[in-house]
């Protein structure tokens, strides 16, 4: 571990969300999928989260 270094990812925002935005959600499949996995972690984050949040519904 001694050895181990830091790198930094420097970048413009604009150019690194841009790049995000033609990778991952230029194809609606793909777009379809991550919205999906994200709703599930989210679920399944919830549901293993000891302190529950009330929701008034």
């Amino acid at each position: 571990m001694a050895n181990d270094k830091i790198l930094v990812l420097e970048g413009e925002k604009s150019e690194m969300l841009s790049l995000v935005k033609k990778t991952f959600y230029s194809n609606k499949g793909i777009f379809l999928r991550e919205l999906i996995i994200n709703a599930s972690n989210l679920i399944s984050f919830d549901i293993s989260n000891e302190e529950k949040v009330e929701c008034s519904t």
